[in-house]
């Protein structure tokens, strides 16, 4: 390449950045030229970025030019662009490099073997007392910025960082595929430049490394960094070779992405939820109820059992028990012999009923008094028809009025 060159950064985008000469022409206060170079670049191999860089020029009396072949063609490529200035405070010193002071153009792609050249109009010997020099060269838009220092720094400046193209081979990606020597290893993929020949290696998506190791591109695991996925706080991410997936939590639906549907609560479910929270309120009330209900019974039972010992229950149901027989046992004997047994015997079950020990057993008085005047119609030829009836009596227990009729026996 003709000369030592220092190299400031190799990257896998297929840039090499390196150190390029500043060309200069300066003059003293008579116009007499006491320095001036014309740097050159020859590498064949590499193409100057015509993204990264651009041709700058500094000066109030500057004319900067640059030629240089173009890749694929004979013909020789020329440019360059022109600044002036009469005085130090009329120049635009707000960063703008527009041609008062300074003025830039930008270069075409596939540029080789570079060369610059900068002259001047009248030997700067109208600005010289602020600037003896002008200054040219092709370097990173991002590494230089025109301010009022600019004249001063350049004077000390020799080289400034240049932006060159590389890629493997010269030919194509759909030709080198089938080589032996093929550069792109495991998960990366083959490209072909735009401004120049051959082909670089770059991963795939989701992959990052180096794809011309033999270990090739590994995969990115973007849930660690919540930078490189898109999954929605409620979502869950899982890592995937050369990708990640959201996945949504127990009763939400959609993608769980932010770019996506996200995640939304399940109607369904929620309505499941709803109904299943309302029976299990239904049941607890309900089985509260019926607790509540059999625990009062319950002790309405015990109420009941404790005032029947404490009144004599258990003697009164012994002695009905013992008395307990046929219903003839209880008949007087010349009662029973008379001929209205069956009459009588329905007067000794509507007794025993009085003296039921079950309240719930027991006929009231009302009843007793309709089935005896029922009874006593039906024997009123018996000797206990001769038995005078107090009608007040009935009638007053049985509430209407009475049409018993008396029957005296002579």
């Amino acid at each position: 390449m003709g000369g030592n060159l220092v190299v400031t950064d190799i990257t896998l985008e297929g840039q090499l950045e390196i150190l390029n000469y500043v060309a200069r022409d300066c003059y003293d206060a008579n116009g007499t030229l006491r320095d001036h170079n014309v740097p050159w670049l020859q590498a064949s191999m590499f193409t100057i970025s015509n993204v990264k860089n651009k041709l700058t020029a500094v000066g109030c009396d500057t004319v900067a030019n640059i030629w240089a072949e173009r890749e694929g063609r004979e013909s020789t490529y020329f440019t360059g662009c022109m600044s002036y200035c009469e005085e130090r405070d009329l120049l635009d010193l707000n960063g703008s490099c527009s041609g008062v002071g300074c003025c830039q153009v930008s270069i075409p792609s596939g540029l080789k073997n570079l060369n610059i050249s900068v002259t001047s109009y009248y030997n700067h010997t109208n600005v010289w007392d602020f600037n003896p020099c002008s200054y040219a060269f092709v370097t990173a838009e991002t590494k230089f910025t025109f301010n009022n220092k600019s004249f001063d720094e350049l004077a000390n400046i020799t080289s400034l960082p240049l932006v060159l193209d590389w890629a493997i081979g010269n030919e194509p990606c759909k030709v080198a595929e089938h080589k032996s020597d093929y550069a792109c290893k495991q998960n990366s993929i083959c490209q072909d430049p735009a401004n120049r020949s051959g082909y670089i290696c770059k991963c795939k998506v989701g992959y990052e490394g180096n794809p011309y190791l033999p270990t090739g591109c590994q995969d990115i695991d973007e849930c660690k960094d919540s930078n490189k996925h898109d999954c929605v706080y409620q979502s869950k991410c899982f890592n995937t070779p050369g990708n990640f997936t959201c996945s949504c939590p127990k009763g939400f639906r959609g993608d769980g992405r932010k770019v996506g549907t996200r995640c939304t609560r399940n109607e369904l479910n929620v309505i499941k939820i709803s109904i299943a929270f309302s029976l299990c309120v239904l049941v607890v009330i309900v089985g509260s109820s019926w607790l509540f209900f059999i625990n009062k019974k319950r002790k309405l039972l015990n109420m009941k059992n404790k005032f029947f010992r404490q009144n004599g229950g258990l003697l009164l149901q012994q002695e009905l028990h013992e008395r307990e027989a046929s219903t003839e046992t209880i008949l007087d004997e010349k009662v029973a012999n008379e001929r209205a047994v069956e009459q009588i015997k329905e007067v000794a079950k509507l007794a025993k009923r009085c003296l039921s020990i079950k309240g719930e057993e027991r006929p009231s008085m009302k009843e007793v008094a309709q089935e005896l005047e029922d009874l006593r119609k039906l024997t009123c030829q018996h000797p206990w028809a001769e038995v005078a009836v107090n009608i007040e009596e009935t009638q007053f227990l049985l509430g209407q009025a009475s049409s018993v009729s008396t029957y005296v026996s002579n």
